[in-house]
């Protein structure tokens, strides 16, 4: 949701403020975003954990959990993720 709404507020700032201040302002608004992401990825960075997916297939849930879920029936994708994690 984020990344789609800053794909279509940045480039409308940054022309923005490029047409107002000219460029020396706009590339200041790019480091300020660069080091903010760079500062919050190191204050978090020992809560970061890796991101585990599991295989989907054509019904929608993965090879694992074939035999613990019936295809037909409508699977929250958090049982998913636990079926998946029990199994590894």
């Amino acid at each position: 949701m984020f990344g789609s709404s800053a794909r279509m507020v940045g480039p409308i700032a940054i022309s923005t403020l490029y047409s107002g201040y000219g460029p020396r302002m706009a590339w200041i608004m790019e480091i300020i975003v660069i080091f903010s992401t760079l500062l919050l990825w190191y204050i978090f960075y020992r809560r970061m954990v890796p991101l585990r997916c599991a295989k989907r297939t054509v019904y929608g849930i993965s090879d694992i959990d074939a035999n613990h879920i019936n295809p037909s029936e409508n699977v929250e994708p958090s049982r998913i993720v636990e079926i998946y994690d029990a199994h590894l």
